[in-house]
């Protein structure tokens, strides 16, 4: 594939860590945790670091700790970050604040810990259920990329899975998210009847719409706003001051409102909100089911004839991907399920059915891209875009590059949990398998879809992608089905769960056996081992000294009395070199032909009811990735920006300001970039507007920023500065920060009108 047309990967590496211990939820029983780090959150801050974390990450326990990582020195120490508190933030929002700090919001809840009792997974887990937490990270802080500041904020309502939009003043406006576990339990325990019937009313969805207004930060209702949507929303903030839906989401917990607007408007110390919804047909999607699609503000550039602003550029938003994860009756699987909103909370609807019943992904176009136009008030517009190479596109990403193009990566072709692998569960009630999608496609507005590069490992559910400040984009996390999660050295009781995985313990053997006793005690542990292919590597006390050998066969045996334990015996193609005591651990790895082994952390409940997964669980991928699109292999030079002077580092809104580049002469193009805060499939951040400007000699150009009326499409905080020659672009962008923003503005609140007239083939521009 020529690198100067689809980009180039380079080789994964491992992401930066430190290896540390797992403990219960009483702080006790440690375990040793070398599994890497998994990232599904990560913001590019104005140092050029990122800022990269998971939480959690449900019952992997992964470590409550983010890290700051320098794309300049991968290979330096892992600076690591530990989340404030203890608090979980699997699942939150992040958003880069106007004076280049970063706010994180919501995340998971911390599970119930009754004082002097057993923890039980079964009643006392929180992990899917959200928190109210308000964190802020300051970049400049310290010595170390950055530090945590003193907690002390709290959101109105928990949110897992919530979405953030910084509004033209530098405000926040946080929505959805899954709200905090009901307590149920009678008074005074449990809670009121009236804070229980809200909860019950919204389906356990935060319906609030909070706002954080700075300096700080602290939430209070938006008046007249309150609206549950389906969780993770795809909003962002338009150019005429609103925020506009559109349709990607998490899953179809509720089901999908029409096309949406916000309008935010201050009200002396408070705000009211109003929701407008749209239903004429110009204003309905094609596809209005995006359950895990991604959309992005695309590119507003200048025209090239006039060099002024391109009306046709502007509020436009690419929609990409996504799809509706259904059972055999066409219902949602996450469906939250509706009860009756009094004592006793009779059940009217059912929730979904879970991974399990999972039947197909509709989608209601093979072709599932499309534009919003939000450019003229009141009537939104939805246009096809046709040329999609790999659809449908499902948890992948939308970058956008320094050449005004958009990088769509990454994702698979149907529901994210049924990358089945050798799930003898999913095998028996014939689940479809999900494919990963592996090349890239760079989407240029008005001229199509080109595919790309592969990428080397599947990025699949959880995964990030982002533009780095040298124009390349790091890929990172996601999920694996071609491998599985390693295995901890879980004792055999850990916080209330029999873990199955760590029977994978030997029975003692002699120097030269072939044949090896492995515990698979309790029995329902069994049925995953037939399913591991000849060749697995068998892998004997993993560790400096492990013996490593291949699979030849498995067959069960019932075990021999007075042993209460079964074994399954495992034949091996080599002797072992030397004798092994009882106990010993053994591991699995794929065989060369790629098939999986059995997932290790499947547990069930101290009681023995049988409480595994659905699926065997892929793997969480602990390294990254750096994709160099095209541009880095075109021919010709890069421009060269450098460094900025202090003084030169803040601009105000409507200023001209001076950039120094021995390439002035050459330079074709002056545009900001707002930088990537992303998490799953979705991004409020990134913005790309291109600036007018004019060269001052070989030396020096003469920028204009945009005018403070402008501050919805540049919100103010930090941007990457970019100068290009021809479609390359500068060696490295520079951050600049905006200042000087207004106070929030007033708009109208909409209303819905026909559109005077249609809209060109595609809802393109050039």
């Amino acid at each position: 594939m020529p690198k100067d047309t689809d980009g180039h990967w380079l080789p994964p590496l491992p992401v930066p860590h430190q290896s540390g211990q797992l403990r219960d939820k009483r702080g006790q029983n440690p375990v040793l945790d070398e599994r890497g780090l998994f990232i599904i959150h990560a913001v590019l801050m104005h140092t050029g670091k990122v800022l990269w974390f998971c939480g959690h990450a449900e019952t992997l326990d992964y470590p409550l700790e983010a890290y700051v990582f320098d794309p300049h020195l991968p290979a330096g120490p892992a600076v690591r970050k530990p989340f404030p508190n203890g608090a979980d933030l699997f699942c939150c929002f992040c958003v880069q604040l106007r004076d280049g700090k970063i706010l994180v919001v919501g995340g998971s809840q911390l599970d119930h810990v009754e004082p002097g009792t057993t923890y039980d997974p079964r009643t006392d887990y929180r992990g899917s259920s959200g928190s109210s937490t308000i964190l802020i990270f300051d970049p400049s802080k310290g010595k170390m990329g950055g530090e945590w500041e003193k907690p002390g904020r709290k959101l109105l309502q928990g949110r897992w899975y919530p979405t953030a939009v910084v509004l033209g003043d530098g405000s926040v406006i946080v929505v959805s998210g899954r709200r905090e576990l009901a307590d149920f339990r009678n008074p005074p325990n449990g809670w009121p009847t009236s804070k229980l019937v809200e909860w019950v009313t919204n389906r356990g969805i935060a319906q609030v719409v909070e706002h954080l207004k700075p300096p700080d930060y602290l939430p209070q209702p938006v008046t007249g706003a309150n609206r549950m949507i389906p969780i993770y929303p795809g909003i962002h903030l338009a150019p005429d001051d609103r925020l506009y839906t559109t349709h990607t989401n998490w899953g179809q917990e509720i089901d999908e409102p029409p096309t949406l607007s916000l309008t935010i408007r201050p009200t002396g110390a408070a705000v009211t909100g109003t929701w407008t919804e749209y239903v004429r047909p110009t204003a309905r999607a094609r596809q209005p089911q995006r359950e895990e699609g991604m959309s992005v503000m695309l590119p507003v550039v200048l025209d090239p004839a006039t060099k002024k602003r391109d009306p046709n550029s502007v509020g436009k938003f690419l929609v990409v991907g996504g799809g509706f994860a259904v059972d055999s009756t066409g219902v949602s699987l996450v469906r939250r399920p509706v009860a009756t909103p009094a004592p006793p909370w009779t059940i009217t609807t059912p929730q979904g059915l879970g991974t399990l019943a999972y039947h197909e992904q509709k989608i209601a176009v093979r072709e599932p891209v499309e534009i919003l136009d939000t450019s003229l008030a009141g009537a939104p517009r939805w246009t096809a875009v046709p040329g999609l190479r790999r659809p449908p596109r499902i948890n992948g990403h939308c970058v956008l590059l320094p050449d005004a193009t958009v990088l769509i990566l990454g994702g698979h072709d149907a529901y994210k949990w049924n990358a089945k692998v050798n799930s003898p569960d999913a095998n028996l009630r014939h689940v479809p398998l999900t494919t990963p999608t592996l090349e890239v496609e760079i989407y240029t507005p008005g001229g199509g879809f080109h595919l790309g590069a592969p990428m080397r490992h599947p990025r699949m559910y959880h995964s990030i992608a982002m533009l780095l400040a040298d124009g390349s984009v790091i890929v990172a996390g996601g999920a694996d089905p071609n491998e599985h999660e390693p295995s901890l050295v879980y004792p055999r009781t850990f916080n209330g769960r029999t873990y199955l995985g760590t029977s994978r313990l030997l029975a003692a053997a002699p120097a030269g056996a072939t044949v090896l006793g492995l515990d698979i005690s309790p029995s329902v542990y069994a049925r995953a081992f037939p399913t591991m292919p000849p060749q697995t590597a068998v892998v004997i006390d993993p560790g400096p000294s492990e013996i490593r050998a291949a699979l030849v066969s498995q067959h069960m045996a019932p075990p021999p009395a007075p042993v209460s334990s079964e074994f399954f015996f495992l034949r091996i193609a080599t002797p072992l070199p030397r004798a092994i005591p009882n106990g010993t651990r053994v591991d699995f790895e794929p065989a060369p032909i790629g098939l999986p082994v059995p997932r290790v952390n499947e547990w069930v409940s101290a009681t023995g009811v049988s409480e595994p997964f659905a699926f065997s669980t892929p793997l969480n991928r602990k390294d990254y990735e750096i994709y160099l699109p095209p541009y880095f292999y075109k021919s010709g030079t890069r421009p060269v920006l450098p460094p900025l002077k202090p003084g030169a580092v803040q601009v105000k809104y409507g200023e001209t300001f001076t950039v120094l580049t021995p390439d002035a002469a050459r330079i074709t193009r002056v545009a900001i970039m707002r930088p990537a805060a992303v998490t799953h499939h979705t991004d409020t951040e990134q913005r790309f507007i291109e600036l007018p400007f004019t060269a001052n000699g070989a030396t020096s150009l003469s920028v204009t920023m945009v005018p403070t009326t402008d501050s919805s499409l540049v919100t103010p905080g930090y941007y990457m500065l970019w100068i290009l020659a021809g479609a390359l672009p500068c060696l490295e962008a520079r951050f600049i920060q905006i200042i000087g923003w207004p106070a929030l503005r007033s708009p109208s609140v909409p209303v819905e009108v026909t559109p005077p007239a249609p809209l060109a083939p595609g809802g393109i521009h050039g």
